[in-house]
């Protein structure tokens, strides 16, 4: 039933316009030419949230109103720490290398960003009331919103729209992406979790950026094949014609 909800759209998964395997080397190289200063952006980024992660795990048992607090300020640090990496993304999905303006002009769009992920969440959260599968259709389906504020600076509602636009038929290839991504990092931090929840937090925040970075290749190469597909359908149909008229 699933693949039945994500087969909607004038192109099927085998006109995909990416591969899993290719977004995630995408990821391996990019990193790789950008070695420094991914490494420099990790810690700059991650490390404020780890140390947070670590005093809100300590402070779980002081106060409800307390523990609260802690939430909304994780919830602020992790959308800062989102558009930066969607930014870093976008740029070594271009081909291009990143630097530490990039962070400046990724925080410019830090309270679109924000708006948008309320929208996405109240979306997902519909679709779950719904009896979850359309939950996880929608999360799928309109969760490259990001990128849209981010390298276009759409108004919320607008990049929410596009990403439904570009995902249609090709939401059965995203949805195998982050399926594989929550299931190698699950492998990954849960394993690590029964040694050291500490570790385990680490790890899950490092491996996070890599998805970004991979939805970013993919959001890419989504709207590059949605720019030439209107050329490719007109083609076909005068080839398909000719025959005809002769």
């Amino acid at each position: 039933m699933m693949s039945t909800y994500f087969e909607e759209g004038r192109f099927s998964r085998e006109e995909s316009s990416f591969s899993i395997s290719e977004a995630w080397r995408s990821v391996f190289h990019s990193i790789k030419r950008n070695l420094v200063f991914y490494f420099t952006a990790m810690l700059i980024l991650l490390l404020p949230l780890n140390i947070f992660y670590y005093v809100q795990r300590t402070w779980a048992h002081r106060g409800t109103n307390l523990y609260m607090v802690t939430i909304l300020v994780g919830l602020l640090l992790i959308i800062v720490i989102s558009v930066c990496f969607i930014q870093i993304g976008l740029r070594f999905a271009s081909g291009e290398k990143a630097g530490f303006a990039d962070l400046r002009t990724a925080l410019h769009n830090a309270w679109r960003y924000l708006l948008g992920f309320l929208i996405y969440y109240f979306i997902i959260l519909g679709g779950f009331l719904l009896l979850i599968v359309p939950g996880i259709i929608w999360a799928v389906k309109y969760q490259f919103f990001g990128y849209f504020v981010i390298d276009q600076g759409m108004r919320p509602s607008q990049a929410v729209s596009r990403s439904g636009q570009i995902t249609r038929g090709e939401s059965a290839r995203v949805f195998f992406l982050d399926l594989t991504f929550f299931v190698l990092q699950s492998l990954a931090v849960w394993t690590i979790w029964f040694l050291s929840k500490t570790a385990s937090q680490i790890v899950g925040s490092i491996l996070f950026p890599r998805f970004l970075f991979a939805l970013a290749y993919v959001y890419k190469k989504l709207l590059a094949t949605e720019a030439i597909q209107p050329e490719d359908m007109e083609s076909t149909e005068t080839a398909t014609a000719e025959p005809d008229r002769a």
